[in-house]
């Protein structure tokens, strides 16, 4: 929680002078009480997570890695949180097929091409989202008592759209899977700040490791610039699906929300 304290100088104000962090053993029991029902009305009143916003996430590359954090904040249950990752995913899986099948039809994706060959060191080796009911971070009790599909007698059309679904598949889970070094591509996006100085703001090290800023990755790295560098030619369908998505949410309530469970899950704030 960061408080504002009495103003130093006659001519500081409430948005001149830095705030100070209080701890939640600082506070008063009455004060406890204030700050847990203020919290309550904040995520009463902030929009839900909704499978367009999740999927938003995931397109982004800065916010894709957290995106199964992003679904367990506030207070929700494990079930709910789940639900929200997961119909996210399954949005953008769909919105992806049906971007990436008319992008082959309109031969702006060679049918040819391989995209299992693109595999490099900016890949993990993570299992695909869409192979296990594991993959997605939680146990389904009733998908385990799923065995192989049963096959169906089906035309040459169904064939080779679940042919193209499938290379629209492998293509999504080689973006989820994407690792880029994101202090290189601040280096060669601000030349005027030492590669030390975007360390010390991009990074943050705890006693489980090192791990990007989130906040960090939003003031260094342009995504526009990024996308249109390095992830236009290989990605051309995820590209052309965060042109769609990316841009209804740019200064919406979901950004709001966002910085706010930000804040409160990491305690510290965004300001």
């Amino acid at each position: 929680m960061m408080a504002i304290e009495a103003p130093k100088a006659k001519d500081e104000n409430e948005t001149t002078h830095r705030r100070v962090e209080r701890t939640l053993d600082q506070f008063s029991e009455q004060g406890k009480i204030c700050l847990r029902r203020t919290l309550l009305q904040l995520q009463a009143r902030f929009p839900k997570v909704t499978k367009e916003s999740m999927a938003c996430v995931l397109l982004d590359p800065r916010t894709k890695h957290a995106a199964k954090k992003i679904a367990a904040v506030g207070n929700v249950s494990r079930k709910e949180e789940k639900a929200i990752y997961t119909s996210g995913l399954d949005y953008l899986r769909q919105e992806h097929r049906n971007v990436f099948g008319t992008m082959t039809k309109e031969k702006k994706i060679p049918l040819n091409q391989d995209f299992s060959s693109q595999n490099s060191s900016a890949f993990s080796q993570e299992t695909s989202p869409f192979s296990s009911p594991a993959s997605t971070g939680w146990d389904d009790e009733e998908d385990l008592l799923f065995g192989a599909p049963i096959r169906t007698n089906q035309t040459r059309e169904e064939v080779k759209e679940q042919e193209v679904d499938a290379r629209a598949d492998r293509v999504l889970t080689e973006w989820l899977e994407l690792e880029p070094d994101w202090l290189d591509v601040a280096d060669c996006q601000n030349p005027s700040k030492s590669r030390e100085e975007l360390r010390k703001e991009m990074c943050i090290a705890n006693d489980k490791g090192s791990y990007w800023s989130l906040l960090g990755l939003y003031r260094h790295v342009d995504v526009l610039r990024w996308f249109r560098d390095e992830g236009e030619d290989r990605f051309p369908s995820i590209v052309l699906l965060a042109r769609i998505h990316l841009g209804k949410v740019s200064s919406s309530a979901f950004q709001e929300r966002f910085f706010f469970l930000w804040w409160h899950c990491y305690g510290a704030s965004p300001h």
